[in-house]
């Protein structure tokens, strides 16, 4: 086991599983604000940071599971929905995509 005492752990779990999700390492050194998204979005992997710097940076953390079928097609759909509702011209917004 590894003890991280100079990050912070901002997780994102799934809802129907034990473990697994996103996560994001961040050292305490950076302000850091967790966004919590509509529950619609609530079965995407996502996790939504804002650093609070000059400007305000935003980043997505997303796993995408790896199936290509109708179930997919509507996750995808969805996730498209959730980056176009949570994005910001007044933001710089980073995409950090696990596939």
């Amino acid at each position: 086991m590894v003890f991280l005492t100079q990050e912070m752990n901002i997780r994102k779990n799934r809802l129907y599983t034990k473990g697994d999700g996103v996560c994001a390492l961040i050292k305490h050194r950076h302000a850091v604000v967790p966004i919590d998204l509509h529950e619609k979005y609530s079965e995407l992997e996502i996790l939504v940071l804002d650093f609070k710097f000059s400007p305000v940076l935003r980043v997505f953390v997303i796993y995408r599971p790896p199936h290509y079928d109708v179930k997919a097609v509507s996750y995808v759909r969805l996730l498209t929905e959730g980056l176009n509702s949570y994005q910001s011209n007044k933001k710089m917004c980073i995409l950090l995509l696990v596939i």
